[in-house]
């Protein structure tokens, strides 16, 4: 898994993302890890989805979910990981952010959420949204961030203890970025 883990990292950095790779990744695989050891799960498909769910934006493919999993499907093949492994971190893949594939296994939901919790636990997620939407004007971005931090809460965090626990957080954000006064 250390193997795999160097090569992703290494990935990121070939393509001048190892701020996304520290920040974003591993703060992700972090929370999976915790939500794991609650809620339970098969260990290896949660570490491999936590560090391959956004490789689609990597190699800048969109939609990420999509295209990241093919991308996850073909670089695990080439490390030897097992047919029914493969299928399930594509699955968790393609379902993280909550678009139009839904999480229905435990790792697919426990993914999604941890991506979902690391925008709010990630003191460079912010900084991080800004950078990956320069082009944009500042009231555009307030009002993408707006929706992407309604979205996190409603859709992706998929256990509503979870969800009670981070309400906090969810009112925080609400009030700094102006969704509600």
């Amino acid at each position: 898994m250390n193997k795999i883990k160097k090569k992703i990292e290494k990935l990121h950095e070939e393509n001048n993302l190892e701020w996304y790779y520290k920040y974003h990744i591993l703060v992700v695989e972090k929370i999976a890890d915790d939500l794991n050891k609650e809620f339970g799960g098969d260990t290896k498909i949660i570490k491999l989805s936590a560090l391959l769910h956004d490789i689609g934006k990597v190699f800048n493919k969109e939609p990420h979910n999509i295209e990241g999993a093919k991308i996850a499907e073909d670089f695990l093949e080439k490390e030897g990981i097992q047919k029914e492994v493969i299928k399930h971190v594509s699955e968790c893949v393609k379902s993280h952010n909550c678009f139009d594939i839904i999480p229905k296994t435990i790792e697919a939901k426990i993914i999604s959420t941890a991506d979902a919790l690391s925008h709010f636990n990630s003191p460079l997620f912010f900084a991080e949204f800004l950078f990956e939407n320069k082009e944009k004007d500042f009231g555009k971005l307030i009002e993408i961030y707006q929706k992407t931090i309604e979205k996190d809460y409603k859709k992706k965090i998929q256990f509503d203890k979870i969800k009670k626990k981070y309400f906090p957080e969810y009112k925080l954000f609400k009030k700094m970025f102006l969704i509600e006064s």
